[in-house]
């Protein structure tokens, strides 16, 4: 493994945190009370990463809701806002970025559950390109490297949905294309059905321990698929997912902190070899921190 990273929020700097607004509030108070939600959360997201170098974490996700309705049409079209408009944040991220080239800072984003490019529904297809590309808008500001996205659902036919997910990848731009990298998820698509996907676009594949534990590939070797999965990134470092099941190891809900055993399992299956490490925990850094801790004493 090379560097552990975590999700979103930094409990540690509360009760500072990221803002959020209803659409109504746009509605109601104007771009003004937009702007200073989004300037804010620019701000708030520079403190985090000022925070992860101090304490030598290189390796980030940032929020989807960063910057509130980013493609909403009221704001887009009606109204013609976008963030590039606002010069304070654009030197912000200007800052962020300076930082990710100088400490080697690896920067990701996971759009959200709504955004599934495989739905067999056109409008819902429409909006999910339109969030993807605003990923990429960011990711080009900041210096991220990561677009993590789930290949989506079955819709009653299993390969069909796999058809629409490499058909309306090509939509997407050549940029977030090169950006994108798919996940197995614990639900639909395993371990397995991810490879065959992206080795059809040819995109990394990120592996993530959890998910394949509570749906795993009957019949298949893992350390095998592993070694299909780190062909998929070519000469980056793979970008892996971990997380601790709530109750027990086939539980959905993740957990507060990261088990020792689950880490030592997951390196084990990566062969020691370079990876970055993402902490899907309910404790974000403070379970960053405790693993950190936990690996040191082994």
């Amino acid at each position: 493994m090379r560097q552990l990273g975590y999700v979103c929020i930094n409990l540690s700097m509360k009760p500072e945190n990221f803002r959020n607004l209803r659409l109504n509030s746009i509605k109601t108070k104007g771009i003004e009370y937009l702007e200073e939600v989004v300037l804010h959360n620019v701000q708030h997201l520079n403190k985090i990463i000022n925070w992860n170098i101090e304490n030598k974490i290189y390796f980030y996700r940032m929020p989807s809701f960063l910057i509130p309705f980013a493609t909403h049409p009221l704001v887009l079209n009606e109204i013609g806002w976008h963030f590039s408009q606002m010069p304070e944040v654009i030197e912000i991220f200007s800052q962020i970025k300076h930082k990710v080239k100088k400490y080697n800072f690896r920067i990701s984003a996971h759009p959200d559950q709504f955004t599934v490019l495989n739905s067999p529904k056109i409008d819902v297809v429409k909006r999910s390109i339109d969030f993807i590309e605003y990923h990429g808008e960011l990711m080009k500001q900041v210096g991220g490297s990561d677009i993590v996205l789930h290949v989506g659902g079955i819709y009653g036919d299993k390969k069909k949905a796999k058809e629409r997910f490499i058909e309306n990848f090509k939509s997407l731009s050549p940029w977030v294309q090169s950006k994108l990298r798919i996940e197995n998820d614990d639900t639909n698509y395993n371990l397995v059905a991810v490879l065959e996907v992206a080795e059809r676009i040819n995109i990394p594949v990120i592996f993530d321990y959890h998910h394949h534990g509570c749906l795993p590939s009957p019949g298949f070797d893992t350390k095998k698929l592993i070694n299909r999965v780190k062909v998929t990134w070519g000469n980056e470092v793979p970008k892996c997912h971990i997380s601790s099941g709530e109750s027990n190891k086939r539980d959905k809900k993740h957990g507060d902190y990261i088990a020792l055993e689950d880490f030592k399992a997951m390196d084990s299956l990566m062969n020691h070899s370079a990876y970055d490490l993402m902490l899907e925990a309910r404790m974000k850094e403070q379970a960053l921190m405790k693993l950190r801790k936990g690996i040191k004493k082994e």
